[in-house]
């Protein structure tokens, strides 16, 4: 044999004894098939069933939401049966058994002493609700189950579904990455569907409603004026592509307004509408810290409400302090195929849009998705691409490729007029990609807040979110994509493609898509200074006074 070939051959046959040696191991990793009891007391014991556990525990461990159980916790383990016990401090979660090569896939664990329990004085003479079955048992984000059952009403009204709340993850390796932590309080371990159009149906005995994008594995129950039923497990599907936070940054904001009156009359009324940063995915609202004047509005209301009355001459100052929380948000879509189809669509609308989405695929006062160039424009870019992710992909391409970020814009005309000029400063741009996203059918919205800059201040900016059934709203960042750097700011991602699919915890939400609010009392505006760090103008009514106001940029106080 040649030396040439002899040499091929060694290659071939060392690579065929590795690609070998890699199947005994994966043939090897841990597979998890049932937890008995998976409802469990604290001190009982709890069998884990399957195989390849190994017939010592040597380096295997018991992963709960990726932590490792203390040693004290086994007491027995063979290749197909571990057994351990868990104290009443542990919180339900996800189980794993990790031993080399692997991992197994996750299963619910629920401590019974954390379940909700019927209120002891709830009168027997008005029974509250019972679920008695939940279709599908797995579904994701956007799924439309059917709850049947009894005494849950005849309407919605005050009643509601409340889904177990994702502890943080969406996918099991970043609960395993050391830098993930999130603790969650009993109290607020339920989410709550995001829009009553995700409620399809409500009777007596069924309901229909749609899976909000924060909701995760364990038990839902239905609560009623009349009571809060027994819960029932509800299992994330999570075939479709993933959607994981991580790494935590809190921030104190601080909002201001400089309201000066200019009559002298008595009386007179301003409502000032503030807004209120959402509570979504990527971020949280953990506290109100300080008020200079109370405010009113329930949680998710868009806005919060200050009522000045009898506003005295001259300038008064209107501040309202909040602690919020913002992660790093980060996907996997390569695999991504679900689009609306079985439980994610309406089959009666066209395109297979839920109703709870139709708002984001519709032109608004700010996103000139109807537009005939946008429409024109969209169905170029996506040609006959009918995969969600994909035309996304291409939309994103196009935009970096085609429209120039300005990065002071002076003045800023229409979304149009510069999607016509091939260049746009950070607001207009991602109204341009929201309206073409919605143009191409794909549900979007736009994002207005801050990133942080490298000193801590917050610099205005606007990107925006998509909708992927199964997985919920995606961050796209698209002047990031494009390559430009606001100045005072370091992306701390790699590369600007990093922000398709991904945001980093220096992003900071203060309103997603636009709400068409309604006023409560009549009367003239004053003269405002614009207000660039939103879409539109806050919302402000006076009665009996002539006034001004100045909306200043929110001001970051503290970074925990």
């Amino acid at each position: 044999m040649k030396p040439g070939k002899r040499l091929a051959w060694t290659v071939l046959s060392v690579a065929a004894a590795f690609a070998a040696l890699y199947l005994v191991l994966l043939g090897a990793r841990p597979v998890l098939t049932d937890i008995e009891p998976f409802v469990f007391t604290p001190g009982e014991s709890i069998r884990l069933r399957g195989k390849n556990f190994g017939r010592e525990q040597g380096r295997g461990r018991i992963l709960l939401d990726g932590y490792e159980l203390t040693h004290s916790s086994y007491i027995s383990w063979s290749d197909d049966e571990i057994v351990f016990s868990l104290p009443s401090s542990v919180d339900s979660g996800l189980i794993q058994v990790e031993k080399l090569p692997g991992k197994s896939k996750a299963l619910v664990l629920i401590n019974s002493l954390r379940l909700p329990t019927r209120p002891a004085d709830l009168p027997y003479a008005s029974p509250g609700p019972s679920i008695a079955e939940v279709l599908p048992q797995e579904a994701g984000p956007g799924a439309l189950i059917q709850l049947r059952g009894i005494n849950f009403g005849s309407e919605l009204h005050a009643s509601q579904v409340r889904f177990p709340r994702n502890p943080g993850s969406m996918t099991l390796d970043a609960q395993q990455s050391e830098e993930f932590s999130v603790a969650i309080p009993v109290s607020q371990r339920f989410v709550l569907p995001e829009s009553s159009l995700m409620y399809e149906h409500w009777d007596d005995k069924l309901i229909h409603v749609r899976v909000p994008e924060q909701a995760g594995s364990g038990p839902m129950v239905v609560s009623t004026p009349h009571g809060q039923s027994e819960p029932y497990h509800l299992q994330l599907s999570q075939d479709s592509g993933t959607k994981y936070r991580f790494n935590p940054v809190s921030y104190t904001l601080e909002f201001e307004i400089d309201v000066e009156r200019k009559d002298k009359n008595p009386g007179g009324s301003l409502l000032l509408h503030i807004p209120s940063p959402p509570e979504c995915f990527g971020q949280s609202i953990d506290e109100v810290q300080a008020e200079s004047h109370p405010a009113q509005g329930r949680p998710g209301d868009p806005t919060s409400l200050v009522r000045l009355d009898d506003l005295p001459f001259g300038d008064t100052r209107v501040s309202r302090t909040l602690l919020i929380t913002v992660y790093n948000i980060e996907s996997e879509l390569s695999s991504y195929k679900t689009g609306f189809s079985g439980p994610y669509a309406d089959s009666s609308a066209p395109g297979g849009a839920p109703p709870f989405l139709k708002p984001y695929l519709e032109a608004d006062a700010i996103v000139p998705s109807g537009e005939k160039e946008v429409r024109t424009l969209a169905a170029a870019i996506i040609g006959r691409e009918r995969n969600l992710q994909r035309k996304a992909g291409l939309i994103r391409t196009w935009l970096a490729s085609r429209l120039a970020w300005l990065p002071d814009p002076e003045p800023e005309g229409s979304a149009i007029q510069d999607l016509a000029k091939k260049k746009a400063g950070s607001r207009n741009y991602a109204l341009i990609a929201t309206a073409i996203f919605r143009a191409a059918g794909l549900p979007a919205l736009p994002v207005a807040g801050f990133i942080v800059s490298d000193q801590g201040q917050g610099i205005p900016h606007f990107w925006m979110e998509y909708y992927l059934p199964a997985v919920g709203w995606i961050p796209y960042d698209p002047v990031l994509v494009y390559g430009a750097v606001p100045a005072g700011f370091t992306p701390p991602f790699a590369g600007p493609a990093s922000y398709f699919g991904a945001l980093d915890n220096r992003h900071i939400t203060i309103t997603r898509g636009i709400d068409s609010l309604h006023g409560r009392i009549t009367g003239e505006p004053g003269d405002h200074a614009g207000t660039e760090w939103l879409f539109a103008d806050p919302l402000e009514e006076a009665f009996g006074l002539e006034y001004s106001s100045d909306w200043r940029p929110v001001r970051i106080l503290a970074t925990y």
